[in-house]
């Protein structure tokens, strides 16, 4: 494998830390910030890269929106 684009993942780290909102907490602490932890702890495996760059954003969001209806009911 090629060079890996670090910043690019810290990038997207950020970006998807942005415009968070209440519903989105559980991905947040459960997904986002063990990687970002990771990421600042020094961390620079492939596997964490892959992870990083593997998140789907439209994932998050459409079970954000389905957990967001069932809490409005």
């Amino acid at each position: 494998m090629g060079t890996l684009d670090w910043k690019l993942a810290e990038g997207r780290l950020n970006s998807m830390l942005s415009g968070v909102r209440d519903v989105d907490i559980y991905f947040v602490m459960n997904i986002i910030a063990p990687l970002k932890n990771r990421f600042y702890n020094g961390e620079r495996t492939v596997r964490l890269y892959n992870e990083i760059m593997n998140i789907r954003m439209n994932y998050l969001k459409a079970t954000a929106a389905r957990l967001q209806n069932k809490i409005q009911g």
